[in-house]
């Protein structure tokens, strides 16, 4: 696999006057995009949304938290019903190709 940029360099260089939790916000949003755009990964109405509010995410974490806004949570756990095992490698994937194995939000500071 090639080299990631770094997201939170990326994202001081964006915008200067934004502050640390804003960078941390936005990058955490363009991942959760593309786990929606690519995946299809949106949330449900029908749980609670994503918990933005965390100031770090492991890979696992966040693959956990994507899926438990779908109302897939229970399933992951608990190995049955209508989950593939592989959508919590493709959305963990999706965040180690933004993040590496983690982020937090002493990253952008």
């Amino acid at each position: 696999m090639g080299a990631r940029s770094n997201p939170a360099s990326d994202d001081k260089n964006e915008s200067k006057k934004a502050t640390t939790r804003q960078r941390y916000d936005r990058a955490l949003e363009r991942a959760l995009g593309d786990v929606c755009v690519q995946l299809g990964f949106c949330g449900s109405s029908g749980f609670a949304p994503f918990d933005a509010s965390r100031e770090c995410w492991s890979a696992d974490e966040f693959a956990f938290e994507v899926l438990r806004a779908e109302g897939m949570a229970a399933i992951v756990v608990e190995g049955v019903g209508p989950l593939k095992p592989e959508y919590f490698e493709l959305i963990r994937a999706r965040f180690v190709k933004h993040f590496g194995a983690s982020v937090s939000l002493s990253d952008f500071e």
